[in-house]
């Protein structure tokens, strides 16, 4: 197990009642704008890392534009997040945006003793057991889920805290490329600066039986609608 040292050594936390994730898992969506493959995405538990002997999970995420299109604009994004295995809450972020022309490159620190988040020399005030973005869809997952429960969490991005809901509006059984699911249709509201901002532009649906697989996504754009349908799956035993 690799070790990893934080800027500040935990000393509140918190356990969630939940079935811990594989390492290992990991889910490949094919990403469709007007119903051509545009962009791939992966989300993937790689390891588990040791932070001052508390067990975290190293989350790695990627999207990027399919080789035809990267001629054009290319698109490589990767998101790392360390999150403490009992809690989910979110320990260090890591992100790396390669958009076009645009280059982007940030670390955060999470100092949940104290409720800040360290980025570059600047530092944020945090709630307690804030998330990122990308911890806070596994924090989800570790919910047990029924219609009409909400679930809330703070997010922080870009030097902000904002909070999302997220909303289970129904079960329903859909079709995708890997076959036919039980899954409840899942209704994200945040206040993010993005196109998702508004309400009723997004809904995600996951599968009904734990883990929670994420099984399709579909979202309105500027022009047309943006779909994400998983095509393959490796869930550990």
């Amino acid at each position: 197990m690799q070790v990893i040292k934080p800027p500040v050594k935990i000393k509140k936390s918190r356990k969630l009642n939940y079935k811990e994730f594989g390492v290992g898992e990991k889910f490949e969506f094919a990403v469709q704008y007007l119903g051509i493959t545009a962009a791939t995405a992966t989300f993937e538990i790689k390891e588990k890392v040791s932070i001052e002997g508390e067990p975290a999970y190293r989350l790695v995420s990627n999207a990027k534009v399919v080789p035809l299109l990267a001629t054009v604009y290319r698109v490589d994004d990767t998101v790392e997040s360390l999150i403490d295995v009992k809690g989910l809450y979110t320990r260090k972020l890591y992100k790396k945006l390669e958009e076009g022309n645009y280059r982007n490159e940030t670390t955060q620190y999470y100092d949940q003793n104290n409720g800040l988040v360290k980025e570059g020399d600047k530092l944020y005030n945090i709630p307690e057991f804030c998330q990122d973005i990308l911890s806070a869809f596994y924090f989800f997952r570790a919910h047990q889920l029924a219609v009409g429960r909400n679930i809330d969490v703070a997010v922080y991005a870009d030097g902000k805290v904002n909070k999302l809901t997220a909303s289970v509006l129904r079960k329903e059984f859909i079709r995708t490329p890997l076959g036919k699911y039980e899954a409840y249709a899942v209704r994200p509201f945040m206040n993010f600066e993005s196109i998702f901002k508004q309400e009723g532009e997004v809904t995600v649906w996951v599968s009904v039986d734990e883990p929670h697989i994420p099984l399709m996504m579909k979202s309105k754009a500027f022009v047309g609608s943006i779909n994400a349908l998983l095509i393959n799956v490796v869930v550990p035993k």
